[in-house]
């Protein structure tokens, strides 16, 4: 799950109610270090799994996994934290990795007691820069190894096809999760920057209908982009996940 040689995740202890953190695609815990240390700082146990494939400096390696691998690294952290003796998680991502807490709240709640996204393209129809972000970010990567205009070229010929067959998967798993957003019955937040640049943020509105048998705790942070989780707003962000962790059920672990 992560590259450490235990392949276990980064793991913050704590007490008995966990709280699971998963990062952006492209990313690494490092997207959710910070409010993991504020969510240990209050108490809770704090898990980081890092997606197969990603925190790498080869960008191929993202490209061999997929969105069934990264549902089975979840299922991993939820897990881990069961071997920890915690029985009641919460479940928050960044982009991606909301699209994964997202799903894992229908498809867990006997565990999963609250959660949310972060920026999250959910749906299918989300507006979303994803495609040209990626290619840059796997040419910043490769040009930085010093290869050759062959090289580099060769290799991001390779790139974009991959990725464009990965990019098909991903949208079949949010379809997925456009339809269990009507099963989720937990409370959930949803955080959106409004300078976000690689998510539309008004799409927002209209994955928050999708909403049936709960109703998102919805915070817009106007200065903030894509990766709220470290922006000029992480402050007050962190403040409120962490009011809403506080607010959650969590009687059935005690």
């Amino acid at each position: 799950m992560s590259y450490n040689e235990n392949n276990e995740p980064l793991y913050f202890e704590g007490n008995q109610r966990g709280v699971i953190l998963l990062h952006a695609y492209t990313g690494s815990p490092n997207d959710v270090r910070s409010l993991g240390r504020s969510l240990n700082g209050a108490g809770y146990s704090v898990c980081l799994p890092t997606f197969s494939g990603h925190a790498t400096e080869q960008p191929e390696n993202i490209l061999a996994q997929g969105p069934e691998i990264w549902a089975q690294d979840v299922k991993k952290s939820l897990d881990f934290m069961k071997a920890k003796g915690i029985k009641q998680i919460a479940i928050f991502g960044l982009s991606l990795g909301g699209v994964y807490a997202t799903v894992s709240l229908a498809k867990y709640p006997e565990i999963l007691i609250g959660g949310g996204a972060f920026c999250s393209p959910l749906t299918p129809t989300t507006k979303n820069n994803i495609s040209p972000v990626f290619l840059n970010y796997a040419k910043t990567l490769i040009q930085k190894h010093s290869q050759s205009d062959l090289e580099v070229r060769r290799r991001m010929e390779n790139i974009e096809y991959q990725l464009t067959k990965q990019l098909k998967e991903i949208n079949e798993l949010q379809a997925e999760v456009t339809y269990s957003l009507a099963e989720i019955i937990q409370p959930y937040f949803f955080a959106q920057g409004d300078l976000d640049q690689l998510v539309d943020p008004a799409a927002i509105a209209t994955t928050v209908s999708l909403f049936t048998a709960t109703q998102p705790q919805v915070h817009h942070y106007p200065k903030s982009g894509h990766v709220v989780t470290v922006g000029p707003e992480k402050l007050q962000f962190q403040e409120d996940v962490l009011a809403f962790v506080n607010s959650l059920d969590w009687t059935r672990s005690e």
